[in-house]
């Protein structure tokens, strides 16, 4: 999720070589424009597991990443914990260590008619030294001279939302190995016992921040992310459809994303590129404990995921709007 991934999902803006992964407004705003050129070649090394699943099917993949971030039982609260570092740029030889994300969301799924769900969502971003772990109230930003920046930490909440894996939005162009008529299908690869689904996404978004009223925090009239998802777990919990969530899920996620508001950096050129290792915990211990402190004081509205079905929908750029004002 920044969880970018989420929003890049939710958006439309995420594709595999087999079709799009996309659905209604749900972790991010409705991109632009998606896809990353020519399909890749057959991979002749992909192997698949002696079974009858249903591997390809667009409501089965759905209903997979569901059970992996999360649990099909309705309305019981998953907890997902996401964290790695983040690094800037500004071009070739230009690559330097910035900060370190620490993440929660938590999610509530309802099975929908037809193979979709409904989530009902929250999550943060806590930014943290990238050497102590401690987290930032101010940062010096290393492109501004060392300026002192107060930082301010990512969230999206509340969010209700539905995903449906048969109704990709027509206005998506993708490029695609296999004819799926914009439904939802991973490329999977089998390794030993593990199942491995990995998606790109090019999202390209209006920015909501406004160059000529956020001189300095907006970086641009356009929001573009370039990412790369895996998504993995034991073939044999996947393939148990008893099992309404798959216990050994982890994912691990590449980002070229805008610099942060809170960094000042405008419209300079350069990307922030983040690391980052997702897996489901079943509770907050494996938290950092200053991280848990500084969540349960700034964050409770995340720590329990909405239980009410009422179509709110706040994003971070929204959050950063109403908090603070424009710097001169």
């Amino acid at each position: 999720m920044q969880i970018d991934w989420a929003r890049a999902l939710a958006s439309g803006g995420l594709t595999s070589r087999r079709g799009v992964l996309a659905g209604a407004a749900g972790l991010g705003m409705a991109a632009a424009g998606t896809g990353f050129g020519a399909p890749a070649a057959a991979n002749e090394n992909l192997t698949r597991p002696g079974s009858k699943f249903r591997w390809n099917e667009p409501a089965e993949n759905l209903r997979i990443l569901s059970r992996m971030w999360g649990t099909i039982e309705p309305g019981v609260q998953a907890n997902l914990y996401v964290f790695g570092p983040m690094f800037g740029t500004t071009g070739p030889g230009d690559f330097r260590p910035l900060f370190r994300m620490e993440s929660i969301a938590t999610v509530r799924t309802y099975p929908q008619a037809g193979g979709a769900f409904r989530y009902l969502a929250g999550q943060f971003i806590v930014f943290t030294d990238f050497d102590t772990g401690e987290v930032l109230d101010a940062w010096e930003n290393p492109y501004l001279d060392n300026e002192k920046v107060e930082v301010f930490h990512y969230r999206d909440v509340p969010l209700d939302y539905v995903l449906d894996p048969n109704k990709m939005p027509e206005r998506y162009e993708v490029r695609t190995r296999d004819d799926l008529s914009r439904k939802l299908v991973l490329d999977w690869f089998f390794r030993g016992d593990t199942a491995y689904g990995d998606a790109i996404a090019k999202t390209r978004l209006k920015n909501r921040l406004d160059p000529g009223v956020w001189k300095r925090e907006s970086i641009g009239e356009w929001w573009e992310t370039y990412e790369a998802y895996r998504w993995h777990g034991k073939i044999a919990e996947i393939e148990d459809l008893s099992l309404p969530s798959i216990p050994s899920f982890s994912g691990d996620f590449q980002t070229f994303k805008p610099w942060e508001p809170f960094m000042l950096m405008g419209q300079r050129p350069g990307k922030i590129f983040s690391v980052r290792t997702a897996f489901k915990i079943p509770n907050f211990d494996v938290v950092p404990k200053k991280v848990m402190a500084f969540a349960e004081k700034h964050f409770p509205n995340v720590l329990s995921a909405p239980t009410a079905f009422d179509k709110s929908y706040k994003l971070n750029d929204a959050w950063f709007k109403e908090l603070r004002k424009p710097m001169p």
